[in-house]
Order: C-alpha cells, then sequence, then structure tokens
C-alpha cells in the first residue's frame, strides 16, 4: 500500500512539472500575442504544440497570431 502511494505522488510531480512548463510557455505566447509580437506569439504556440500538449485554445490562438501577422 505504503509503495502505491509514494508511485501516486512521483507521477503527480512529473506531472506537474511537465504541464507547468506547458502553461508558462503558454503565458509567454499569450503575452507576445497581446504585445502584438506575433511571430513570437507564433513561434511559442508552435513550441507548445511540438511538446505534444493538446489544445483547442492554442490551436485558435496560433491561427488567430498567423492571422494578425498576415500569412
Amino acid at each position: 500500500m505504503g509503495k502505491t502511494y509514494g508511485l501516486l505522488i512521483l507521477l503527480m510531480f512529473a506531472f506537474n512539472a511537465v504541464f507547468g512548463q506547458v502553461e508558462i510557455t503558454k503565458s509567454e505566447a499569450d503575452q507576445a500575442f497581446i504585445e502584438q509580437r506575433y511571430a513570437d506569439a507564433i513561434g511559442l504556440y508552435e513550441e507548445i504544440l511540438g511538446q505534444q500538449y493538446v489544445s483547442t485554445e492554442v490551436h485558435f490562438n496560433l491561427g488567430n497570431a498567423y492571422f494578425k501577422a498576415g500569412k
């Protein structure tokens, strides 16, 4: 029973480390978009998607950044 709880705690920390980093990058991408730095936002959104992070919001924001950049 103790090993099971230990494994669950370890998995929670690993999950937080992986997805916590994506959230920081998403915040940076959102900020770049707000500041009209569309090329930077595009690069950051694509980096997020390259990390196998699945999010309709990231895809939507990436499309908007491409539109605003005239691409």
